[in-house]
């Protein structure tokens, strides 16, 4: 995984623990995809682009942030791949897999849709 979207991955949960209401991180298209992705599952409560920032607003459920869970799996050291099989027997509804496939970013649920498998980047 790019060392940039390590960086957004952890900046967003250690401002999620201190309770900090928005971020700003540098545009990166690869960042706006995997943010796409926080906001369709309802992970973070929105983002805006303007010139070459994206502004993340997070959110919170009884003054607790929702990446409590959080785990970055694959990094440029360890590189994890899984196949269709594996996924259907992780994904679930109690977390979120985030995987790189040559379809783009998906959720485990639409690499079993799309029956495909990937680099598994993080889990929520």
């Amino acid at each position: 995984m790019n060392n940039n979207l390590i960086k957004l991955l952890i900046n967003i949960k250690n401002s999620s623990f201190i309770n900090k209401e928005s971020i700003i991180i540098d545009y990166d298209s690869n960042a706006l995809k995997i943010l796409e992705i926080l906001y369709n599952e309802g992970i973070i409560q929105s983002f805006k682009v303007h010139t070459n920032k994206i502004f993340v607003f997070l959110r919170y459920v009884n003054n607790r942030g929702l990446l409590h869970y959080f785990k970055i799996i694959s990094k440029i050291s360890n590189i994890v791949y899984l196949k269709y099989s594996d996924v259907c027997q992780l994904s679930n509804k109690r977390f979120i897999l985030v995987l790189s496939t040559n379809k783009g970013f998906l959720t485990g649920g639409e690499c079993k849709k799309y029956k495909l498998g990937g680099k598994l980047l993080f889990i929520c």
